[in-house]
């Protein structure tokens, strides 16, 4: 499954493929997104192989930037993310024990995320795009406000007026949207520097000693026992797009890059007494 969404309103576009390749991906979001509503501004993808080459082409021939992100911190992509978890534990209670028709309930899941109200914005994607909530079949058995009967309208100044209130309704939804959605950002870029606030304070140094958080054991509960650091390592530099740069304490460097969540600093024991002797005197 390919998911791709919309920064500001949370809007989704999948689709399940039998082969996750560069050339299926490509094909698909160049006609499910950039030939349905324009090139977008920036498109951000991970390293993953069907992200590569092929994909980045196509979007900049559109006319659009990608910004690739570091593999090792997916929370940088917070949105995609959690809509993604979202959609696939959807899918898994409405398959239940048949999994393998996943694909015949994905667009029925899609819709309803579309349709479904967003804290940080306190609308559904769809009303952001369409300025109105779905027209859903029960909506129309119902006879709600939403199954306007257009058919009526025999005048162009009737259309007018119609569409001028849509539009009207839609700027305001999206005006009051983008403050709650700036808001909520905000919020939580102040709740993410609490967390990490020990560490802008003491950024790393070249040298350093530190320990790598283990990020296996949140996903393997056969690991919830072992120890959550591992380590230590020494800081080689800092990379420009945010990761450190690490070695083993001979000298071998790490394949691996790690974010500023992932490390802390280590303080050797003798340090420590060190220090508290120091502070004695």
């Amino acid at each position: 499954m390919v998911v791709a969404r919309d920064d500001f309103s949370g809007w989704p576009e999948t689709v399940g493929l039998v082969k996750l390749t560069a050339k299926a991906v490509t094909e698909w979001f160049t006609s499910e997104w950039i030939c349905t509503y324009g090139s977008p501004k920036e498109v951000t993808v991970d390293r993953g192989p069907e992200f590569g080459k092929e994909l980045q082409d196509a979007v900049k021939k559109a006319g659009s930037s990608i910004r690739v992100t570091t593999p090792y911190y997916p929370e940088s992509q917070v949105m995609v993310e959690r809509g993604h978890k979202q959609l696939k534990h959807a899918l898994v209670k409405m398959c239940r024990e048949n999994g393998g028709k996943w694909k015949k309930y994905l667009p029925l899941v899609t819709l309803a995320e579309r349709s479904s109200t967003k804290r940080t914005a306190g609308l559904s994607p769809f009303e952001l795009q369409f300025g109105q909530l779905p027209v859903l079949p029960i909506e129309i058995e119902t006879k709600t406000f939403l199954a306007v009967e257009w058919h009526k309208i025999s005048t162009t100044e009737e259309l007018l007026e119609a569409r001028a209130k849509q539009l009207e309704v839609k700027e305001e939804m999206r005006r009051k949207a983008a403050e709650k959605l700036k808001k909520s950002r905000e919020d939580s870029m102040k709740y993410g520097d609490r967390r990490v606030a020990h560490q802008l304070r003491s950024p790393l140094k070249p040298g350093d000693l530190v320990l790598i958080y283990n990020k296996a054991i949140e996903t393997n509960w056969g690991l919830v026992l072992k120890n959550q650091w591992n380590g230590p390592y020494r800081v080689i530099r800092k990379m420009n797009n945010g990761p450190y740069k690490l070695e083993e304490l001979d000298g071998t460097e790490l394949a691996r890059r790690f974010s500023a969540s992932q490390v802390k600093k280590f303080y050797p024991r003798r340090k420590l007494i060190d220090k508290k002797e120091h502070t004695e005197e």
